[in-house]
């Protein structure tokens, strides 16, 4: 694993205090770690953890009762009131949905918790690279130098954000997406499988681009793209998630 997460509180960021990763390590790494989600993104973020070794008091949750009292990968998934039971307990959100995934967290940050960001273990991020309290680096992304990527993204599968690339908060990349150096990404955007963007350009927030696209020029906020070069389908109705309105346009 690269570096050690860094903690420090800012002013920058409206939700929550931000974790950098660097050479430091400025905080201890928390035994306990409470991982909130066991859905079919949520199993994949909890093995790489499991695995790790590095949170000996590993705690699942999630809001769905049917799976209370089952275990994931021979943890138990436990009520929230019962995971939450401490105060300011270090947690992740491994939820996929950008909108679930920033309400839990908002939530829980507001009720005393503590947000903490982690990566897989083959995961890179630049010295110089900047990576925010709650987000999720999987198996193989890169995050390069001068990179930001803001409070609660989730970074999946070989994705790469390229340097000096502005990455909002509550973004999800899907596995795969290629961002150029400069791309700048707004709050809450969903890019699909294997989706690039070229240097300089700029997602909108809660803007869908689809798997597979090619995006060469900017995408207007709200707005779902798709194709090769990426093309407008609709402008999302205001309140829809991200992630299902692509889904729903075929992309």
């Amino acid at each position: 694993m690269r570096g050690t997460p860094r903690w420090r509180n800012s002013g920058e960021r409206h939700l929550m205090a931000e974790g950098r990763w660097s050479g430091r390590d400025d905080r201890a790494e928390p035994a306990n770690l409470i991982v909130y989600g066991c859905g079919t993104q949520g199993r994949a973020i909890i093995e790489f953890l499991a695995e790790s070794g590095r949170y000996p008091r590993l705690r699942l949750t999630d809001d769905n009762r049917r799976l209370w009292g089952n275990s994931c990968f021979s943890i138990p998934v436990l009520p929230p009131l019962d995971a939450f039971a401490d105060a300011a307990q270090p947690f992740v959100c491994a939820i996929g949905a950008n909108g679930a995934r920033r309400e839990t967290i908002i939530r829980l940050r507001d009720a005393g918790h503590l947000p903490i960001a982690v990566q897989h273990p083959s995961a890179i991020i630049a010295a110089s690279a900047r990576v925010n309290a709650g987000s999720i680096l999987m198996a193989r992304a890169l995050v390069n130098t001068e990179a930001h990527v803001g409070v609660g993204c989730l970074l999946n599968s070989g994705c790469v954000v390229e340097h000096h690339c502005d990455i909002g908060d509550f973004v999800h990349l899907a596995p795969g997406v290629l961002l150029g150096g400069g791309v700048r990404v707004g709050e809450g955007a969903f890019l699909g499988l294997g989706a690039i963007v070229l240097p300089g350009l700029s997602v909108g927030r809660e803007a869908v681009v689809g798997a597979g696209a090619v995006v060469t020029h900017d995408v207007p906020p709200g707005f779902t793209v798709a194709g090769n070069p990426a093309r407008i389908l609709r402008d999302r109705p205001p309140g829809e998630s991200p992630g299902f309105a692509g889904m729903a346009a075929g992309v």
